[in-house]
């Protein structure tokens, strides 16, 4: 696993075709790993490949109109990028990390860890 910047993240994305392999949420702090990488691939079903189509200033849009923003989400603290290749698969991961917080009406929001995973085609 190689750390890569959040601009050679981007300039993956959007250099050609890419399929997203999932989103998901953990409780606490978590580090990615390629054996998590290989889990959540083999667990995603169907593969839908799509390339960039239009970029602005702070999102891309991708050939079936969804959109990516390039802002963390709210009340994170990191944001880290990823690049491997697992398989002769190469993948590239952004991982946001929220710590616990207490939310401006006196909720407590515990810890979270955010990946987002999509598989390149090269």
């Amino acid at each position: 696993m190689q750390s890569i910047t959040k601009k050679e993240f981007f300039r993956l994305l959007e250099a050609g075709e890419s399929a997203r392999i999932g989103s998901p949420n953990y409780p606490g702090k978590m580090e990615v790993s390629d054996n998590l990488i290989k889990e959540l691939s083999h667990k995603s079903e169907s593969l839908k490949f799509r390339k960039v189509v239009y970029r602005q200033t702070n999102a891309i849009m991708f050939d079936n109109k969804s959109w990516f923003f390039f802002d963390k989400p709210k009340n994170c603290d990191s944001r880290k990028c990823f690049k491997t290749e697992i398989d002769d698969k190469t993948y590239i991961i952004l991982v946001d990390h929220r710590p616990a917080y207490v939310n401006p009406f006196g909720t407590k929001i515990s810890e979270k860890t955010m990946f987002l995973i999509y598989q390149l085609v090269v």
